[in-house]
C-alpha cells in the first residue's frame, strides 16, 4: 500500500475498472506486469492497485458515504491537477446524465476509463493518465514509459498536493460498492490479476 514520506520518490496508484470489457484484460495484464518490474528495479517505490466501479453518482447517497467521499475527492484531486498542467481528463471521466424511470429524476453520472493511473512523488501528485493536452492524448502506458525513461508526462509538469495513504486508504477500502473504490492488493512484489467481475 501506498506510503506517505518525503524522499520523494516515484509512487503509483493504479486504478482498474471493474466490469471492463474482456478484451481489457491482456492491456491490465500487461500494465500490472510493467508495475511489478518497476518496483523490483527500483524504478518506483511502491504502487497500489485499486478497483473500483464503471462510475460514481455525484449527488447520491453512496457518494457521500467515505468511500464515496474518498473517491470524489480523489477526482477533485485529478481535476486540479489537469487544470494546473492545462490538460484535459474529459475523455476518460466522462459526465452523462440519465432520467431515472421510476423517480423521474434526472442524475449526473461521471464514468471512470479502463485504468487511470496516478503518479505521486511523497504526497504530491505528479501526473494522471489518461490525459490530453490540445494536440496529443497520453495513456497509462505513455506515462509508465516516461517513468522509465526518468521524464515528465506532460510539458509543465506541475505537481498538485492530495492526501495518500491512510484516509485514502482506510475510507476505499470500506466498501466495495459500485460507486466506491477499493484495493485490491498493494503488494509491488506480486502484482494481482485484474478484476473483471
Amino acid at each position: 500500500m501506498l506510503s506517505i514520506d518525503d524522499d520523494g520518490r516515484t509512487r503509483l496508484e493504479l486504478c482498474v475498472r471493474s466490469l471492463s470489457p474482456s478484451g481489457a484484460r491482456s492491456r491490465q495484464d500487461a500494465v500490472l506486469s510493467r508495475l511489478s518490474e518497476f518496483a523490483e528495479r527500483g524504478t518506483i517505490a511502491d504502487y497500489d492497485v485499486r478497483v473500483w466501479g464503471t462510475g460514481i453518482r455525484p449527488a447520491s447517497p453512496t457518494a457521500r458515504t467515505e468511500p464515496g467521499r474518498a473517491v470524489l475527492n480523489r477526482l477533485s484531486a485529478f481535476e486540479d491537477w489537469a487544470q494546473r498542467n492545462e490538460v484535459s481528463l474529459d475523455d476518460a471521466f466522462r459526465t452523462s446524465q440519465a432520467d431515472s424511470t421510476i423517480t423521474g429524476e434526472r442524475h449526473v453520472e461521471r464514468s471512470f476509463p479502463v485504468l487511470t493511473l496516478a503518479e505521486f512523488a511523497g504526497s504530491d501528485l505528479r501526473c494522471v493518465a489518461p490525459c490530453w493536452d490540445a494536440d496529443t492524448a497520453y495513456s497509462v502506458e505513455d506515462c509508465l514509459d516516461a517513468i522509465e525513461n526518468g521524464r515528465t508526462l506532460t510539458e509543465e509538469g506541475r505537481s498538485t498536493p492530495v492526501p495518500v495513504g491512510e484516509e485514502y486508504r482506510e475510507a476505499t477500502d470500506a466498501s466495495p460498492d459500485r460507486d466506491a473504490g477499493r484495493s485490491e492488493r498493494s503488494n509491488p512484489s506480486a502484482a494481482p490479476s485484474p478484476a473483471g467481475e
